[in-house]
């Protein structure tokens, strides 16, 4: 077999047998409860979260969902009516970057919005929320974590325009911070 026809190969992939599990958007109007989970990163889910709820009025949003079994985790509908795509990194690597950005777009291609939140825009802004970067991220440049400045040097040559996309990091004393530096 040639390369050639290796990438002029039509190859459909469906299983007749495969069901998905349902998805739900399921509105957070109270804590979540945290679990004894020894999973931090589900932990921390659960935190970002109730603070958003938490932080609700101050952050301007109107309704937050958590999806299930879905691309992404979570939507947020702001008090102008913009719609939010939320998701939730414990550590941000560059690869965690990249899984995020996937599944914001799958999440579009498919159509989602409008079957888990039917009265929401279109969501055109995608938030990443993160504990800590890792790996190169982690590394300092001038005073300043390379995570930053590689995730919106990437963001330059992504084509954005299915979705724009931001980071933000959830400080364990509760505060947000955005680059260049804390907001919240």
């Amino acid at each position: 077999m040639r390369i050639h026809d290796i990438i002029n190969k039509e190859i459909k992939i469906g299983c007749k047998e495969y069901k998905p599990l349902p998805r739900k958007a399921i509105e957070i109007t109270e804590p979540l409860l945290h679990t004894e989970s020894r999973r931090v990163d589900l932990e921390f889910e659960i935190t970002v979260f109730n603070y958003l709820l938490e932080q609700k009025s101050i952050l301007e949003i109107n309704k937050i969902y958590k999806l299930k079994s879905s691309s992404a985790d979570g939507i947020l509908e702001l008090e102008d009516g913009q719609t939010v795509l939320l998701e939730i990194k414990y550590a941000l690597g560059w690869a965690k970057c990249c899984q995020a950005r996937i599944q914001f777009q799958r999440f579009l291609t498919e159509g989602l919005y409008d079957k888990l939140c039917p009265n929401f825009n279109k969501p055109e802004n995608g938030l990443i929320v993160f504990h800590h970067f890792s790996g190169d991220f982690a590394r300092p440049r001038k005073n300043r974590e390379c995570g930053w400045v590689y995730f919106y040097e990437e963001g330059n040559v992504l084509d954005r325009s299915l979705i724009k996309t931001d980071i933000v990091r959830l400080e364990d004393n509760g505060l947000l911070i955005t680059y260049p530096g804390p907001n919240i």
